[in-house]
């Protein structure tokens, strides 16, 4: 749901929804609400718990006023909490915490990064990561890193969706990254799979053989299996 501003409170029938801490504390619940300012202009998340499918319930917002502001995109977060890097070609670890967790791990703060230093590994370079589930996944969003630093944007990508690790066929998007450090958010036409890969062969400034990400995230809906 869009809304420019939270309520200040939300019941399912007669009982209280909790308010988790963050958008990962609320992937990770069963029932609670969360309200997004920052994604498209206001987007409120409810989860109201396991209910039959035959049996009716009421949710009663208090301090809510409905708008009629610009509708959500059909895109929606795949939640990050069962996400796994299935793998990585590169990333430094050694002196500093460059690990590829990082850039699922939901804070801008930590960063992903190929090895510079001593011997560099050489373009190009990838990440795999496991969903946690079947999606239909029509976008991926890569954030480039927020320390200040500018080595390792990504600038020409490729982007697979596949149901195994083995096997990707053809990339559903590819292009080049502006040199910024803005998030660069790609939507293409959804396709299911559990798998994720974002294949790096160029970097933004053409300044070295290195490959960095602060953050991924993807949108979708949960898909059947095959």
């Amino acid at each position: 749901m869009q809304e420019a501003a939270a309520p200040s409170s939300f019941t399912v029938g007669t009982a209280a929804l909790a308010k988790p801490t963050g958008k990962a504390a609320y992937d990770a619940a069963n029932t609670g609400w969360y309200f997004d300012p920052a994604d498209r202009a206001g987007v409120l998340w409810i989860k109201a718990g396991n209910r039959a499918v035959t049996s009716a319930f009421n949710v009663t917002a208090t301090g809510l006023t409905l708008s009629t502001g610009t509708p959500v995109a059909a895109n929606w977060p795949i939640p990050q909490a069962n996400w796994k890097v299935v793998s990585a070609d590169s990333q430094k670890t050694v002196t500093e915490n460059g690990a590829a967790a990082n850039a699922i791990d939901g804070s801008s703060g930590t960063l992903w990064r190929t090895r510079w230093s001593t011997t560099a590994t050489p373009l190009p370079h990838e990440i795999r990561i496991d969903l946690g589930a079947r999606y239909s996944v029509d976008s991926l969003t890569c954030l480039p890193r927020r320390d200040g630093g500018v080595n390792g944007r990504i600038g020409t990508y490729e982007i697979y969706i596949s149901d195994g690790t083995s096997t990707w066929g053809s990339p559903v998007a590819t292009g080049m990254f502006a040199d910024t450090p803005t998030a660069k958010p790609v939507n293409f036409p959804a396709k299911s799979g559990r798998y994720l890969r974002l294949r790096a062969p160029g970097e933004a400034g053409n300044r070295g053989p290195w490959t960095g990400a602060a953050e991924l995230t993807a949108t979708g809906v949960p898909a059947p299996t095959p």
